[in-house]
């Protein structure tokens, strides 16, 4: 059941910047394709029409305008004295483009559009949605002023919400993203193939995946130390493959950390794979290093791909994995554990099927689009229903 007291579908508008594309981007696409179009109807804007997220979007067949901002309060040196003029230019321009749409609700899922959109947003009477994806650590002024201006803010997993002061908490929900739950498990045996063609390996020789873009995070270098502690024990060949896009240099120091430990023909990175999917489902075991993951979206899509994971026990991770039931949770600082793990699956199929039966019913059960769509709207529905509530009542 939900609350909707408006006549026609409400505008909502999601802005982005477009430079850069992740998990959060993928699952917010999905959102704004399954939202109920009589209830609300999705605008999105992007700053940069150019990026990576503006060529994903036009394949996933989602319209957006550009609008492009002339400062990005980004920095304190972007609110410098010299700017002012350009900011009340650019605040306007924000305000005409949400009256000109008749928004009803700005929903932001990045830290800059956050602060770019938050008081725009108050100033045109719009309602104001956060989703945020990353544990709120420090409160600086701009995150305290742009959390206060928000009229609700969801937390992508427990993790990320027990971070959140008592001003935000007060006003938050934990809202799980979304995933295709709904399509097959992929045919593993021709993945498997595919994949073995495309790194040239022969059958019998374990294809150990990670799936990430190359962030510091995400600890592209951990895994790097993971194979050297594979091949270090003797567990025999293997393939260590990694997929996603290079940002902050990661991939120079990547290559050099494979050239340091020597394992140039048994580790690789195939860069940016459109795919992920049918990567995972190629591999014998993902593997997900990363620390203070909000979720892990690499997580979810090997269950629904029918491969096994290995993590690193910390962040969002601990609430997706019942360790060595629906996979195996690792200490973050200990690689020889995450190769004995990786190991243990490999060599045993009946424990991998397990494995991958129980994480693939958990998966289905918990992370439907629908479940998705219908939670965020329910939180529409209650900005917007206690506006009305609140006029109606004075």
């Amino acid at each position: 059941m939900h609350i909707h007291m408006h006549s026609e579908a409400v505008n909502v508008l999601f802005p982005f910047d477009g430079r850069t594309l992740g998990g959060s981007h993928i699952s917010t696409t999905a959102l704004i394709k399954a939202l109920d179009p009589l209830r609300y109807r999705a605008r999105v804007v992007l700053n940069c029409g150019d990026g990576p997220l503006a060529d994903y979007l036009r394949g996933q067949g989602v319209s957006f305008d550009v609008l492009a901002l002339p400062v990005l309060l980004n920095s304190k040196a972007d609110l410098a004295p010299r700017n002012w003029p350009a900011i009340r230019r650019m605040l306007g321009e924000m305000q005409h483009y949400l009256r000109l749409h008749r928004t009803g609700i700005v929903q932001t899922n990045e830290k800059l559009m956050r602060t770019m959109w938050a008081l725009p947003a108050r100033m045109s009477g719009v309602k104001f949605f956060h989703f945020q994806r990353g544990p709120l650590k420090e409160m600086d002024l701009e995150k305290r002023l742009t959390f206060f201006l928000a009229h609700h803010v969801a937390g992508i997993s427990r993790y990320v919400v027990d971070t959140f002061p008592g001003f935000v908490a007060r006003k938050s929900s934990f809202i799980d993203a979304p995933y295709d739950t709904s399509a097959p498990v992929p045919d593993k045996k021709a993945a498997r193939q595919a994949l073995r063609l495309r790194v040239d390996t022969p059958d019998g020789v374990p294809l150990i995946g990670m799936a990430a873009n190359l962030q510091p995070r995400k600890r592209p270098l951990f895994f790097v130390e993971i194979a050297r502690q594979w091949f270090e024990a003797g567990f025999g060949d293997a393939r260590f493959l990694l997929i996603g896009r290079a940002y902050e240099g990661m991939e120079g120091a990547f290559a050099a950390a494979v050239r340091a430990s020597g394992l140039e023909e048994r580790v690789a990175f195939l860069g940016f794979d459109p795919d992920p999917m049918l990567f995972l489902a190629g591999c014998d075991v993902s593997v997900a290093p990363a620390i203070d993951e909000a979720s892990g979206r690499t997580l979810i899509e090997s269950m629904l791909a029918g491969t096994p994971v290995v993590a690193s026990r910390d962040g969002g991770h601990v609430e997706y994995i019942e360790d060595g039931v629906s996979g195996f949770l690792c200490d973050k600082d200990r690689p020889d554990l995450f190769a004995e793990k990786i190991f243990a699956l490999c060599g045993d199929s009946a424990l991998s099927c397990d494995i991958v039966t129980n994480a693939l019913d958990m998966a289905r059960g918990r992370f439907s689009l629908s479940l998705h769509a219908d939670r965020v709207m329910a939180v529409y529905d209650k900005m917007l229903f206690q506006d009305a509530s609140a006029s109606s009542n004075r």
